[in-house]
């Protein structure tokens, strides 16, 4: 195919992208984006000799690669991605109850992994102390499977509970203290265009090594959906061809 002439090209759209880690074990596709922006750029710096005030050299310092992103859909291989972990079966889930207490006792609605250093306890507005054999009314004691036991006398009581419990049907990501954002491949595909001449288009972009900036912002609103927003920035690929960062435009067929 002949080249492509793009003096009539008007983009719109957002079109779709592919994360890619640079090991290949992870990947995520941001197939509902909401915004989605590439930004180029080169630093240069001019050299001055003599008395002339114009420049005898002109260099380039640096380039950089910047794009965002927020898409509709939450993906955790994204996450993942772009806080340097990985995506782990099973989930945990918190849960937070209001029960009570009758005999000294009380059971939560999680009878299996009950995460015990997790269980908080409110009783008329104060938190209760986790003990092997409660004594005191300020204290309570729990197991795996959610039974929650008082000292005796501490009944007819309404309690409010938070906790956490593990299930197995879920996903999780553990951003750990000394996890660091890996390196990504980013692939754009705009949204087809037509042209005059009635061709369709589209534009390719290819950044080929980048690292998160370490966020991952989920805003929520009463009324809206959550759209997560992630930043990254090119590194040197090191590539052989020098390639940095690539765009391409072909006829849809």
């Amino acid at each position: 195919m002949a080249n492509v002439k793009s003096n009539n090209l008007v983009l719109h759209g957002v079109g779709e992208a592919f994360l890619l880690s640079a090991d290949g074990s992870i990947a995520g596709r941001l197939s509902k984006l909401q915004s989605m922006s590439i930004e180029v750029s080169s630093e240069s710096e001019d050299v001055y000799g003599g008395d002339s005030l114009f420049p005898i050299f002109n260099y380039i310092k640096s380039k950089t690669a910047t794009f965002k992103f927020k898409n509709a859909i939450m993906d955790m291989n994204v996450l993942a991605v772009t806080q340097g972990t990985v995506v782990e079966g099973n989930g945990e889930v918190n849960a937070v109850e209001t029960l009570v207490v009758k005999g000294n006792k009380a059971n939560l609605s999680a009878t299996t992994g009950v995460d015990l250093e997790s269980v908080v306890v409110i009783a008329d507005g104060k938190a209760l102390k986790r003990a092997t054999s409660p004594t005191t009314s300020d204290q309570f004691s729990v197991t795996e499977t959610g039974a929650l036991t008082f000292a005796t006398g501490f009944t007819n009581t309404t309690i409010e509970v938070s906790y956490v419990y593990k299930v197995t049907d879920g996903s999780t990501v553990n951003v750990l203290t000394n996890d660091v954002p890996g390196f990504v491949e980013l692939r754009h595909t705009s949204a087809p265009v037509k042209l005059p001449d009635g061709r369709k288009v589209q534009l390719h972009t290819r950044v080929y090594k980048a690292v998160c900036d370490g966020g991952f912002n989920l805003e929520y609103t009463r009324d809206g959906a959550v759209a997560p927003e992630v930043t990254f920035k090119s590194v040197d690929p090191e590539r052989p061809d020098k390639r940095f960062v690539t765009y391409s435009l072909t006829e849809v067929k």
